[in-house]
């Protein structure tokens, strides 16, 4: 399975996240009735998922010989900060006429919807948003354990470029006074408004620890809840305690 996710973009003025999902037959059957579609509940209060086969394939039946593709193109429908994604189902029928079954979940984060916040905010604007009250009430954050393959040499370079997020978030150096700390800032659009500025702040404990905290600020509470499961998974060692 291969996923392509498109730039977000708008429908009747609410964002969406368009994507397409290419099917393989990497076996030596072909197999029948293959189906893609979203798990029930499909909707949720924050977004609605929906997937369809393209319609130039829609005639093969459904029908995957070995070495063939099948292509599915899908979007993401938007209403408001989410935390998770409706899983996706995969179904086809092998050759002996058993059914096979697999549930995926789709890379498709809140964060994708965010872009870098404006160049023009300085140490003192930032300093005043984190610090104010409306950024430190609404606060989510957490602490766990890093991953190893963040911990090392590369630390702690290698976990503030990951706490960029390809780009979405952009570190503001010299504003944290913890040389294990740093700041980073996004935006998350806003659909009568102005983007509302998202703050990431992440320290380091020591490197015997191997540990990270991670506070979220902004005015929405529902925002800063869904950044921070972006990045609780991205960081969190999955192996820790057992």
């Amino acid at each position: 399975v291969d996923l392509s996710i498109s730039a977000p973009a708008q429908v009747g003025g609410r964002p969406c996240l368009p994507f397409e999902v290419v099917v393989t037959n990497c076996g030596n059957s072909a197999v029948q009735e293959v189906e893609l579609k979203p798990s029930d509940p499909a909707r949720t209060l924050a977004c609605e998922l929906a997937v369809e086969i393209l319609p130039n394939q829609a005639q093969q039946h459904r029908s995957l010989w070995k070495q063939h593709s099948l292509n599915f193109r899908g979007r993401l429908d938007v209403f408001g900060p989410f935390e998770a994604v409706p899983p996706m189902e995969l179904s086809y029928l092998l050759p002996d006429g058993l059914g096979a079954r697999a549930r995926l979940r789709l890379p498709l984060t809140v964060t994708r919807l965010m872009t870098p916040s404006s160049p023009s905010l300085d140490h003192r604007l930032a300093a005043e948003l984190w610090e104010s009250a409306d950024f430190a009430h609404a606060e989510v954050a957490f602490s766990c354990a890093l991953r190893q393959s963040l911990l090392g040499a590369g630390a702690p370079f290698s976990v503030w470029r990951c706490l960029e997020l390809g780009g979405t978030f952009k570190a503001l150096l010299g504003l944290d006074e913890n040389p294990r700390g740093l700041m980073l800032f996004s935006a998350y659009p806003q659909r009568h408004a102005a983007a509302q500025t998202v703050i990431l702040r992440a320290e380091l404990g020591s490197v015997a620890d191997g540990t990270v905290r991670v506070a979220v600020r902004s005015p929405s509470h529902l925002v800063n809840r869904a950044v921070a499961q972006v990045v609780l998974e991205i960081l969190f060692d999955t192996s820790f305690g057992r």
